[in-house]
C-alpha cells in the first residue's frame, strides 16, 4: 500500500508518527524527513518495519559500551559516511 501525508512544517514530527504507525502494515517502508523525531517511536517502527530518513550533521548518536555502568561512546556521523563512501567509491 502506498501513503502519502504532507503536512505544513508547523507541528512536530513526533505529532504525527503516532498515526503514521498504525497505518503500517508489517515489512513496510517508511520514508520520512524527520527533523526532530524521538528514538521511541523509531524502535517503534523498527519492531516491524523499516524505516529512512535524514540525519542532520549535528546530531550526536552513541553506541552502549556498558550497559551497567550507562557508559556510552559517541558515533562520528560524518567519519563513518565518509569511510563507507570511500569503500563504495573504490570498488
Amino acid at each position: 500500500m502506498t501513503h502519502l501525508d504532507i503536512t505544513s512544517e508547523v507541528p512536530h514530527d513526533s505529532q504525527c508518527l503516532t498515526e503514521m504507525i498504525k497505518q503500517l502494515s508489517k515489512n513496510d517502508l517508511f520514508l520520512a524527513d524527520l527533523g526532530y523525531f524521538d528514538t521511541e517511536f523509531l524502535k517503534k517502527i523498527n519492531e516491524h518495519n523499516f524505516f529512512i530518513s535524514r540525519i542532520k550533521t549535528n546530531l550526536k548518536l552513541y553506541k552502549g559500551v556498558s550497559e551497567s555502568y550507562s557508559i556510552y561512546d559517541e558515533i562520528d556521523t560524518v567519519l563513518q559516511l565518509l569511510q563507507k563512501f570511500i569503500v563504495y567509491a573504490g570498488k
